[in-house]
């Protein structure tokens, strides 16, 4: 795993960092396989790469972020010959699908001048896509399309009205859609 990050602010309040990574796994993994009863060596070789952009306001009192991340997920291997599995049939394994991911989030937080009062809130949109060839269907070569996208926001209210009490609102709400063949 190895990559870069930088952040630029020039002395004012406003800021902008970007981060880009790349993550490599190589080598064999234990596959079951269920019907034979039978643990093989499945290869791997795996890289991700990712890219984290943000930009923002930072103040005593308030910080404000909007934030994005693109991530690419490749697998040189996603299917393996596992031997045969009846009658002539050819048996493959699937391993883990190339995919796409992409999201776009911001957040606040503000802090009040009473009780130690911070107000936060933060939102997210996200979408993963895949799209593996299917082998062994009756018309081999389809294309299943995944798409499933996330919304979610947050936000809480933390404050400390005595000087032993601490207090805390909260809210978090998740959606998923699923529109994939």
């Amino acid at each position: 795993n190895y990559g870069a990050e930088a952040e630029v602010s020039l002395k004012t309040p406003f800021f902008f960092s970007a981060r880009v990574d790349r993550q490599e796994t190589n080598g064999l993994q234990p596959f079951n396989w269920t019907t034979a009863l039978r643990e093989i060596p499945a290869p791997i070789d795996y890289t991700t790469d990712t890219l984290n952009l943000q930009t923002g306001y930072r103040s005593n009192g308030l910080i404000v972020t909007l934030d994005g991340t693109i991530s690419n997920f490749s697998n040189a291997n996603n299917t393996f010959y596992i031997g045969q599995i009846g009658a002539g049939l050819a048996g493959y394994a699937y391993l883990p699908p190339d995919n796409k991911y992409y999201k776009v989030g911001g957040s606040v937080m503000y802090k009040l001048p009473i009780w130690s009062t911070t107000l936060m809130a933060r939102g997210s949109h996200s979408i993963l896509q895949s799209t593996p060839l299917l082998f062994e269907t009756p018309a081999a070569g389809i294309t299943w399309n995944g798409l499933v996208t996330y919304d979610s926001a947050s936000g809480s209210i933390t404050t400390t009205p005595l000087k032993n009490l601490d207090a805390r609102i909260h809210y978090n709400y998740l959606s998923t859609h699923n529109q994939s063949d």
